[in-house]
């Protein structure tokens, strides 16, 4: 028997050297030192941690994984790499925002963080039950009582509401299949008798707050253009997040429960900005929420907004890469939220414990489940949260058909977070397979595989160039950035600068320039630069992300959000300017997933997802009509790229199963 110093926890494997709770070398039950080793934090790897999804439109074919917060544009994305959810708030500076009055008190100084995180004594052994089983729920809300839980199941391509009473274990649909592509939030009122939910579909492809008794019943809009909302303790106004990616402005607003008298609370610009993980306290003077800087790294922090006037003050000095959904305690001593730490939102998210006002912190969860979506009961006895585990794999066809591409990896390489082709037609892949993200290579049909790189870092979406010398790669630990290898995986250097969220790179075909988005100055645009580094040069200056070289050199396929927050494909030339051409798309497009010109050039591909079912969809250039391409069932699209010469094509497909449970035991 052993036992931690710190925490007295008491372990029964004599193996383990060190505390999973606080890291601490155990020592023998009878106060013995047990034998020191090194430890695993020593490594280049560091212990593996956790991950956030904000489930807004994201924009980055950044740290992607086949979870189903991927499903439908969300909260747009801050980054190219990190979605809205993914920075951190940095400098000791005071922000005023006029007609907010928002004042802002950050904790770094002279731009260096000082973030340590001050941990508490470790939480008990967590008690979990299950509420669902069979896999396919996105997003789940308890009501304050504890006797409903409103949850959205997808199936046969489309998604839907409903409520169980949790004693009887009786299901009720309150909203239909079809009637929405996608839901991104739930939450209760205080009394527990409506449901509202943030969502998109045909007639409202922008996301909108919606209302719906809570066993069922007319839906009645309340608010537009609003990704996410947490309602006051008395139940008479909301507070909702909002994005505008012409200002590049997020905004915190509170509404009347009818969706009358909106008012701004606060609002931040350029690279500081609202996560939109918010949640409204107990006193109702008070509403908590992630605040992000995309210019640091380790980006976000918690937040309390002052109800009466705009003022946010932080609290703790710890820093977090995404931070999910977060919730109050009754008695306002701490907040509880799902967050991820890891450097880049790439690991699970963890749930986590800060205290109020004093900002200690301690993570709740220890193990490499995903918690996500939080919500608690009004006694503060439970915690419901959404639980994730996803797995996919690499597919390919000999005769560049998708639809009858084979699978030639195992379902845990979790390769969605990017693959390409070599010119000799090996494929360069991300994968999981040594613990860490690392680029791979291996043959067309799997075997010999090789791994490229093995520094820890957090790595997704290579590229190839097309004379085979180089691969470039975007990482997120602890900032977005570009590096590149050789084709052998040596000489790895770094391309752009730390701090700064570059992502999404692509090759050009004469291999002499990289195309990048990036966010600078509260922006999202693409960027160029030559492959042997140097100075890069603006290309767009609105809102671009995920660019696609066009095989002859000449245009950058892209996503574009346009003055009205929706997202189009648009063709810009490859020395830049204004937009060539701009097509509408579904807004359930993938927006992580590059749009990709097909081999001839004659057209676009991007991956739609329509009620958790992804497939390719064929966009012609220069006409703009559209053709499904894949109609998948099962296994959901997440990657496909072809070979140059068109020949081949390389699939990444996977599920994920999502499924909502119960915590409680966690003070």
């Amino acid at each position: 028997m052993k036992r931690c110093p710190q925490c007295d926890r008491q372990y029964s494997d004599t193996t383990l050297n060190f505390c999973l709770d606080d890291g601490a070398w155990l020592v023998a039950a009878d106060g013995a030192q047990t034998e020191i080793l090194p430890s695993p934090a020593d490594s280049a790897a560091g212990e593996t941690k956790a991950t956030a999804i904000f489930p807004g439109p994201t924009g980055g074919t950044g740290p992607s994984d086949t979870r189903d917060t991927h499903e439908l544009p969300r909260l747009p994305e801050r980054s190219g790499g990190h979605r809205f959810r993914n920075a951190a708030i940095g400098a000791t500076l005071i922000i005023l925002a006029g007609a907010a009055g928002l004042v802002y008190w950050a904790g770094n100084r002279d731009g260096v963080s000082t973030s340590t995180n001050t941990m508490r004594a470790p939480a008990a052994e967590l008690a979990i039950k299950r509420l669902t089983g069979n896999g396919k729920v996105s997003r789940a809300a308890i009501s304050p009582d504890g006797k409903f839980l409103a949850y959205v199941q997808k199936e046969a391509g489309q998604q839907s509401l409903w409520v169980k009473q949790v004693s009887t274990n009786s299901n009720v649909q309150v909203v239909a299949p079809g009637s929405m592509d996608g839901y991104f939030g739930l939450v209760f009122p205080p009394d527990g008798e409506y449901i509202y939910f943030s969502g998109v579909n045909k007639d409202n492809p922008v996301g909108t707050i919606f209302r719906v008794p809570t066993l069922g019943g007319s839906v009645t809009k309340i608010v537009t253009n609003a990704w996410d909302t947490t309602v006051s303790p008395d139940g008479k106004q909301l507070a909702v997040a909002r994005w505008d990616s012409v200002s590049a402005e997020t905004s915190l607003l509170i509404v009347n429960a009818d969706g009358t008298n909106e008012r701004k609370l606060a609002s931040l610009v350029g690279n500081r900005y609202l996560s939109g993980a918010f949640s409204w306290s107990p006193d109702g003077k008070l509403i908590a929420c992630g605040v992000g800087d995309d210019a640091q790294t380790h980006s976000q922090t918690v937040m309390a907004v002052e109800i009466a006037d705009g003022t946010m003050r932080e609290f703790g000095e710890y820093k977090w890469d995404g931070i999910d959904s977060i919730v109050w305690l009754p008695d306002m001593s701490a907040l509880i939220f799902s967050a991820d730490d890891t450097g880049g939102g790439e690991g699970v998210s963890k749930l986590w414990e800060i205290s109020y006002p004093s900002g200690e912190s301690r993570r709740l969860t220890q193990d490499l489940t995903d918690y996500s979506r939080i919500s608690i009961t009004g006694d503060g006895k439970a915690i419901v949260a959404v639980e994730s585990e996803s797995a996919s794999s690499v597919w390919v066809s000999p005769n560049a058909d998708p639809a009858l591409a084979k699978q030639i990896t195992s379902a845990k390489d979790n390769a969605a977070r990017g693959i390409a082709w070599t010119p000799d037609k090996r494929i360069v892949y991300v994968s999981m397979m040594s613990g860490n993200t690392e680029v791979w290579i291996m043959n067309a049909d799997g075997t010999d595989a090789k791994q490229l790189t093995n520094d820890g870092r957090i790595k997704y979406t290579p590229v190839v160039s097309p004379d085979g010398r180089y691969i470039v790669y975007g990482t997120s630990q602890g900032g977005a950035d570009l590096w590149r290898i050789n084709s052998d995986g040596g000489d790895q250097v770094l391309l752009t600068a730390k701090g700064v969220d570059d992502a999404n790179p692509d090759i050009s075909p004469d291999s002499k320039w990289i195309v990048y988005s990036s966010f600078k100055a509260g922006k999202q645009g693409l960027w160029k630069m030559p492959i042997e580094g140097g100075e890069p040069v603006q290309l767009t200056s609105v809102s671009t992300t995920e660019p696609n070289i066009s095989p002859d050199g000449r245009s950058i396929a892209c996503f574009y959000r346009d003055e009205k927050q929706k997202w189009r494909i648009a063709v810009v030339p490859f020395e830049g300017g204004d937009l060539v051409n701009t097509f509408e798309i579904p807004q359930t497009v993938e927006i992580d997933m590059t749009p990709k010109w097909t081999p001839d050039g004659r057209g676009i591909t991007y991956i739609d997802n329509r009620g958790g079912l992804t497939n390719l969809w064929l966009l012609a250039y220069p006409a703009g009509t559209a053709k499904q391409v894949t109609d998948f069932k099962e296994n959901s699209l997440h990657r496909r790229e072809w070979t140059r010469d068109g020949k081949q094509v390389a699939l990444v497909r996977g599920d994920s199963t999502n499924d909502v449970v119960m915590i409680t035991n966690f003070k």
